[in-house]
C-alpha cells in the first residue's frame, strides 16, 4: 500500500503538491478559529488531567458544591506583634479589597450580621430546642441544677442575663443553645475582624488577623490569576506603605488561587526553557550538518506545521489544551525535525555536481516508506496512551501525533517545492557521519564475543533496577506546589483550625425526618472521634436543624419548666407576673 501511495505522490507535481499542503494549512488554521470562537484556551487546572469519576448524581452533585463553595475563595492573615495594629491593617486592606469589585467579591472578616440572623431565626422556636447536657438533666430531673446556672448568670458581672430575656426564658436556656451552633472557635472578634494567634516553638506569639474573600472567576484561569494576584499585591503593598516602617506587618495567604499560579508559572517556565533548549540544540545541529539558511527555514517551517496542527486539533477535539500538554508536547520538535534530517541527508547523499530539478521530489519519493512506517509505528504508540481513561495523557496523545502528521504532510507536500534549492556540498558532515557508522560497526566486531556476558549484566542491572521500583498514586505528587505557598498556608490553617484538613461525610435517607434522624446519631460517634483527637472539629447539620422527633422531646422536657412556673419564677427572684405570657407562649409554640 505504501508502494502504491509513493507512485502516486509521483505523478503530482511540486506545484500540485504545494497546493494541497496550503488547502491543510487553511483547513488546520479555520479549526483552530473555530475553536477560539467557541471559548477555547490554554487550562492549568491540574484536576483536568484526572479521569473523571462516576460517582452517582446525588455525590456529584456535593462534590460539585464543595468544589464551588472553596476552589475560588483565597484567606489571608495578617500577621503582627501589636494586635491592634494587625486589626487595623486588616481593615484597611479589606476596605482597598473592597474596592476592586472587577477582582474580588464578599470581602469579609466576622459575620455578625450571620449571627444576628441565626438569632433571630432560631428564637421563635426555642420552646424545641436544648442541648443535650440540657436535655440529659431534664430527664434525670435534676432542674435545680439549671436554676443554679441561671442565678450564676444572674449575679455575673459578664453574664449575658437581662430583663427581656428573662422574660421570655427564665431559665436563660436559648443562650447555651445558641452557642453550641458554634463550634469550637479558635478566633475571637476585635472590631469587626477574626483575631487568632500564632503558635510556633522558635517564635514569639503573634496576633494575626483574619480575611476572606472570593476571586472573580476561576484560580485556574491565567488571566483572572494575574487579575486577583495583582489586585492583591497592590493592596498588600498599599496597606504595609500606610501602616509604616515601625510596625513589621506581614501577610499570610491561603486558596487555590496560591497554588493555581504557582502551577501556571512552573509550566510556562517548562514550556519556554524545553521549548527554547530544543529550537537551540536544532538550529545548531541543522547548522553543523548542512552550513546554509534554506534547511533551517525549511525546519522551522515543518515545525511551526506540526504545532498548528497540533494545537488546532487539540482545541477542536477538547476545547481546552492543558499546559502540562504543551510541556509534553516540546518533544514534538524534536521529532518532528527527523523527517527534515532525513530528508536533507538523502539530498546529501544523492546530489551530484549539477542541480536537478526533480532532485527534491526523488528525496522524498527515497524516503517516503521509511517516514511512513516511522509515522504509523510513533502515532500507534501515542494513541495506545490515549487509550487511557485519563484526559490528560489522552490530550497528550493527540496533540502529539497531530503535531506528527503536520510534519509529515509538509514533508511530503511542501518540501518538493519549498526545499528543492540547490545544496551546498557537505563532505564534511557525511564523512563525519561515515565515521561514526564505521567506529559503531569495529566495536561490535570487537566485543562480539563478549556479548553474552554484556547482556548478562545488562539483565542483573535491570532486574536489581526493577526490584528498587515503587509506585506513587498520589496526584499531588504532579502538581508541588512551592514551600512559599504550602508553608504559608500551613500557617495560616494552624491559626484558624489547628491544622485539621476540610473532609465531608455524606448522608442520605428516605425521607427529610429520617435523614437528620441518621444525623442525629453520627454525632456522639464524631465526638466520640473528637475527644480521642482523630477529629479536630466537626459540624453536623443536625445541630442547626434537630429532628421532628428531637424537638418534640426537648418540647416536653420542657414542660418541667412550666408546669409549676410561678414557684420557679419566686425561687429565682423574678416578678410572678412574668409567668401567665409565658406559659402561653409556650402553649402557643406546641405546633412550631
Amino acid at each position: 500500500m505504501i508502494l502504491k501511495l509513493s507512485d502516486w505522490l509521483s505523478r503530482l507535481s511540486a506545484n500540485t503538491r504545494l497546493a494541497i499542503w496550503l488547502v491543510l494549512l487553511a483547513v488546520m488554521a479555520l479549526l483552530a478559529l473555530q475553536a477560539l470562537n467557541r471559548g477555547a484556551g490554554v487550562q492549568s487546572d491540574i484536576l483536568a488531567m484526572l479521569p473523571k469519576i462516576q460517582e452517582d448524581p446525588l455525590t456529584q452533585r456535593a462534590i460539585d458544591r464543595v468544589e464551588q463553595q472553596l476552589a475560588d475563595r483565597i484567606y489571608l492573615g495578617v500577621v503582627s506583634q501589636d494586635e491592634r495594629v494587625a486589626v487595623q491593617a486588616a481593615q484597611q486592606l479589606m476596605a482597598t479589597l473592597g474596592a476592586t469589585p472587577e477582582a474580588f467579591t464578599q470581602v469579609q472578616s466576622a459575620d455578625l450580621r450571620g449571627v444576628q440572623a441565626l438569632n433571630r431565626f432560631y428564637f421563635p422556636y426555642r420552646f424545641h430546642l436544648l442541648t443535650p447536657q440540657q436535655k440529659l438533666r431534664l430527664e434525670n430531673g435534676q432542674l435545680a441544677k439549671l436554676e443554679a446556672n441561671t442565678l450564676a448568670q444572674l449575679y455575673n458581672a459578664f453574664g449575658y442575663a437581662n430583663s427581656q430575656l428573662l422574660s421570655q426564658d427564665p431559665l436563660l436556656l436559648y443562650p447555651e443553645v445558641l452557642k453550641q451552633l458554634s463550634p469550637q472557635q479558635r478566633l475571637k472578634v476585635v472590631e469587626g475582624v477574626l483575631v487568632g494567634q500564632t503558635n510556633t516553638a522558635d517564635q514569639p506569639a503573634a496576633s494575626v488577623a483574619i480575611i476572606m474573600a472570593k476571586g472573580v472567576g476561576s484560580a485556574f484561569n491565567p488571566k483572572a490569576q494575574e487579575r486577583q494576584l495583582n489586585t492583591l499585591e497592590s493592596a498588600i503593598t498599599q496597606m504595609q506603605q500606610s501602616i509604616g516602617t515601625q510596625q513589621a506587618v506581614s501577610v499570610l495567604r491561603g486558596g487555590a488561587l496560591f497554588h493555581a499560579a504557582a502551577a501556571t508559572q512552573q509550566a510556562k517556565r517548562e514550556v519556554s526553557s524545553l521549548g527554547l533548549a530544543s529550537l537551540v540544540g536544532v538550529i545548531i545541529l541543522v547548522w553543523l550538518a548542512f552550513r546554509s539558511v534554506m534547511p533551517l527555514t525549511i525546519a522551522a517551517i515543518t515545525i511551526g506545521t506540526s504545532l498548528l496542527f497540533a494545537m488546532s486539533t487539540t482545541l477542536w477535539l477538547f476545547t481546552q489544551v492543558h499546559l502540562l500538554t504543551l510541556v509534553f508536547g516540546t518533544s514534538l520538535i524534536g521529532i518532528a525535525i527527523d523527517y527534515s534530517f532525513h530528508f536533507y541527508c538523502e539530498r546529501l547523499q544523492a546530489q551530484g555536481v549539477t542541480h536537478d530539478n526533480q532532485a527534491a521530489s526523488k528525496a522524498v519519493t527515497k524516503v517516503f516508506p521509511a517516514a511512513s512506517l516511522a509515522l504509523l509505528t510513533t502515532v500507534i504508540a501515542y494513541l495506545a496512551i490515549g487509550l487511557t481513561p485519563f484526559p490528560g495523557m489522552q490530550q497528550v496523545a493527540v496533540f502529539c501525533a497531530a503535531g506528527l502528521l503536520g510534519a509529515y504532510l509538509t514533508l511530503i507536500f511542501a518540501y518538493p517545492k519549498l526545499a528543492n534549492s540547490a545544496m551546498k556540498p557537505a563532505p564534511k558532515a557525511l564523512g563525519y557521519a561515515s565515521n561514526y557508522l564505521q567506529l559503531m560497526q569495529r566495536l561490535a566486531r570487537q566485543f562480539r564475543g563478549k556479548g553474552l556476558v554484556a547482556l548478562l549484566a545488562l539483565a542483573i542491572m535491570t532486574t536489581w533496577g526493577l526490584s528498587r521500583l515503587g509506585v506513587n498514586d498520589d496526584i499531588r505528587a504532579l502538581q508541588q506546589s512551592p514551600e512559599r505557598v504550602t508553608q504559608s498556608e500551613q500557617q495560616l490553617r494552624q491559626v484558624m483550625s489547628g491544622g485539621t484538613d476540610n473532609q465531608f461525610i455524606l448522608v442520605r435517607a428516605d425521607t427529610p425526618e429520617a435523614l437528620l434522624t441518621r444525623l442525629e446519631g453520627l454525632t456522639p460517634i464524631l465526638a466520640s472521634l473528637q475527644t480521642q483527637q482523630a477529629l479536630g472539629n466537626f459540624v453536623n447539620l443536625a445541630n442547626y436543624l434537630p429532628s421532628q422527633a428531637s424537638q418534640q422531646t426537648a418540647y416536653r422536657l420542657q414542660g418541667q419548666i412550666y408546669q409549676d412556673l410561678p414557684a420557679l419564677l419566686d425561687r429565682l427572684g423574678l416578678d410572678d407576673s412574668l409567668a401567665p405570657p409565658l406559659i402561653q407562649a409556650y402553649e402557643a409554640s406546641a405546633a412550631k
